[in-house]
């Protein structure tokens, strides 16, 4: 904030101001409210087109053509404002196209209004492009009653580039990168100088188009070189090596200069209105108006280019800066600046740092700020922002003058006795129409600020309402995680989120910036719920991540219901999209899900045959073979074949002996189990069982295994073994 502070003031000194900037200040110049009665009313012109008439007025040697890149438009310009100020004319305007500033004005500024009143510049929906990036392209000063509208604005040369990140040493806090094609090596940005001194250098990380969650702009040192950005260790969290380890090789890096001024300008004038206008750029805030009263941003956007920009000013949105009263922001949007959104401020004079006596105070100056004898002031309490009535300044030590100490310290004297004021109060003007009295935002949109504060208003005094949220249902798509589960496995995991405001207060007031709030919270969520549960080895009826996705999408949507809630959001469903072992354990824990596999088929191999076999012998008691039974008729389906007496071996049975056969091609071995042996023939009695003591299938043979006390015989021609086999 303090940094920010003196940069505003270095604005000012750099737009000329004095010292002095206060609402009581802001007076028209006398050129700015000069009066055109007594003018020759046959020489007016109202409407003055730079396309058209500068040749036809005797303005300039050529009109203003669009669309030419080479055509240089301030000089054009620049004689059209001359000529307002010495005509009565009440419109500028132009043909529609592109326009070119390729010289500026000054050293600072490529086009100053400076002095006029009662003059509108409609630039019909034109593009208007700037050459240098740390240069104000308009700037508005001492005017009254000056409208700007209907053009967007942008940079010929950004004050960024984008980068591919390669590697990241999270302990060194570096970050290798890569140029991109069309992009500018940041190492060009060494060495460069604005008008209010050398840029501070940024990092933004982006991923798939988003700014990576949980991080945040990084300084980083210069000056660059070797294709590594050092980062500057200011204690900031995102700068730690736990944030930095998130970011990941292919995300994009912006590296953007923040310096110089702002795009847009205005400066001590009143009754401004800006509309209509466009900020795709800026090396410091977009639109950017001080010490000004009773003017109006209505329908003002400041954004990233179209398809190719990632980020939009490096400060500020819109910003009243030293308000005067009944300035107000309106029906605008801002988006991806580097710092806040909107803002309207008056920033204290002082601070109190002691009490030396009923009417003497010790105050440290803020910046440069000027309060000559005789400014009545207030203080103000800031824990509470409670006001408290103060006095009026008789004398201060050191004198007061033109030119103060930066941020000095001061002993005031007053005209009268103060109440107790404790240190650390702010010293502000009593009069409220010095911080804004009567300002307002209202109706306006603002996304994606992860860098700033949506809305900032500070010591003025306004209304804050009507600002848009939408109740739309959003969906966010998390990064991959790398985590541990709950056996301490590193896994990696992801998840999606649907999500929507509910209660806008809440979204508004209770948390800081309730879109950043998402995501950040939606990671922290899913880091704990990753540690609850583990990744498929559960014990029992252990929940598992892999095993049961919709337990932990509801106990995951429950405990982001619960951190969302204090932000007015709903979260409609809450889904993993990626589950898996992290790299460095994938395979090893792959090869054992492959051998839990195999046990698991050979399980189910033995418990079926155990159950037919099961099957078979629970048949056979339930049936009765038929005492009748010969070679030709059977009851149940069987495999027989005969053995031929041509062989002359003998069959030893008085020990267990094989039989072999092949079994029928259509035939399949597998399928089938022995139960029971049979032998029918001339020498054997019908329907004698020979008990099977072994049976097994092997490729398309069938071996039967039989057992016998009887002596040694050989089989007759005509005898059969039948075997009984189930499917």
């Amino acid at each position: 904030m303090k940094f920010f502070q003196l940069y505003v003031f270095l604005l000012c000194i750099s737009l000329g101001l004095s010292s002095n900037i206060n609402a009581q200040s802001i007076t028209v110049d006398g050129a700015a409210g000069r009066s055109f009665a007594g003018r020759d009313h046959d020489d007016r012109q109202s409407t003055l087109n730079l396309s058209r008439d500068l040749v036809s007025l005797g303005i300039a040697s050529q009109n203003l053509i669009p669309d030419d890149p080479n055509l240089d438009a301030r000089p054009l310009f620049e004689a059209a404002l001359q000529y307002v100020g010495e005509h009565y004319t009440t419109i500028i305007t132009l043909d529609h196209g592109a326009y070119y500033f390729l010289t500026s004005q000054n050293s600072q500024t490529y086009l100053v209004f400076s002095g006029l009143s009662d003059m509108r510049m409609d630039l019909a929906g034109s593009k208007i492009y700037f050459a240098h990036p740390f240069l104000q392209g308009f700037l508005v000063s001492n005017c009254h009653r000056v409208a700007l509208t209907n053009f967007e604005a942008d940079l010929l040369n950004l004050p960024y580039t984008h980068v591919q990140l390669e590697s990241v040493d999270s302990q060194k806090r570096t970050l290798a990168y890569t140029t991109l094609p069309g992009w500018a090596n940041p190492e060009t940005f060494n060495g460069e100088t604005t008008p209010l001194g050398p840029p501070v250098l940024w990092a933004v990380a982006f991923r798939n188009g988003s700014i990576v969650p949980v991080t945040s702009r990084m300084q980083v040192a210069q000056p660059i070189s070797g294709g590594v950005l050092s980062l500057v260790q200011d204690k900031a969290p995102w700068t730690q090596s736990a944030t930095l380890s998130m970011l990941a090789a292919g995300d994009t890096i912006v590296v953007t200069q923040r310096g110089g001024e702002s795009l847009i300008n205005a400066s001590r004038s009143d009754d401004l209105q800006f509309s209509n206008i466009t900020v795709y750029a800026s090396s410091a805030m977009g639109v950017l108006l001080n010490s000004v009263s009773h003017s109006t941003v209505d329908h003002v956007r400041v954004m990233p280019r179209p398809e190719s920009g990632l980020i939009a000013s490096n400060a500020d949105g819109i910003h009243f800066v030293l308000s005067g009263p009944d300035n107000h922001i309106r029906n605008s949007f801002v988006s991806r600046t580097l710092d806040d959104a909107l803002a309207i401020d008056s920033l204290n004079l002082a601070t109190v740092t002691g009490q030396n006596g009923s009417r003497q105070l010790t105050v440290q100056r803020s910046f440069y700020r000027r309060f000559p004898n005789g400014t009545a002031v207030h203080f103000v309490d800031p824990a509470s922002a409670e006001e408290l009535g103060g006095a009026t300044i008789i004398s201060q030590n050191p004198a007061d003058s033109n030119s103060p100490g930066l941020d000095g310290a001061v002993e005031l004297t007053f005209d009268r006795n103060l109440p107790a004021i404790t240190p650390g109060f702010g010293m502000v003007f009593a009069n409220a129409n010095d911080r804004g009295a009567g300002s307002s935002i209202e109706g306006n949109e603002v996304r994606e600020i992860s860098f700033g504060r949506g809305v900032f208003i500070a010591v003025a005094r306004g209304l804050f309402a009507r600002n848009k949220i939408s109740l739309r249902a959003r969906t966010f798509n998390g990064e991959k995680l790398k985590v541990n589960d709950k056996r301490g496995n590193p896994i990696e995991i992801a998840a999606v989120i649907v999500w929507r405001v509910e209660d806008t207060a809440q979204a508004l007031f209770d948390v800081d910036d309730y879109e950043n709030y998402v995501p950040i919270q939606s990671e922290s969520a899913l880091r704990h719920l990753a540690s609850m549960y583990p990744y498929d080895e559960g014990e029992g009826d252990e929940i598992t991540l892999r095993s049961n996705l919709d337990e932990v999408a509801k106990a995951l949507r429950a405990e982001l219901q619960e951190r969302l809630a204090k932000a007015g959001v709903a979260v409609d469903e809450a889904r993993l999209t990626h589950l898996a072992y992290a790299p460095e354990i994938a395979q090893v824990m792959l090869r054992r899900q492959q051998a839990e596999a195999v046990i698991a088929a050979r399980q189910k191999i033995v418990q079926g045959a155990v159950s037919m076999v099961d099957m078979a012998l629970k048949e056979l008691a339930a049936r009765t073979l038929s005492s009748s039974m010969t070679s030709d008729v059977l009851r149940w389906s069987a495999i027989s074949w005969s053995y031929s007496a041509a062989s002359p071996r003998s069959i030893p049975l008085s020990t267990p002996e094989l039989y072999t056969t092949k079994v029928p091609a259509w035939q399949n071995a597998n399928l089938f189990s022995c139960a029971s042996i049979l032998c029918s023939g001339p020498n054997s009695k019908p329907g004698h069982r020979r008990n099977c003591a072994a049976s097994t299938a092997r490729s398309n043979s069938f071996f039967a295994r039989l057992s016998r006390s009887e002596k040694d015989r050989r089989p007759n021609q005509n005898e059969r073994i039948v075997v009984l086999a189930w499917q």
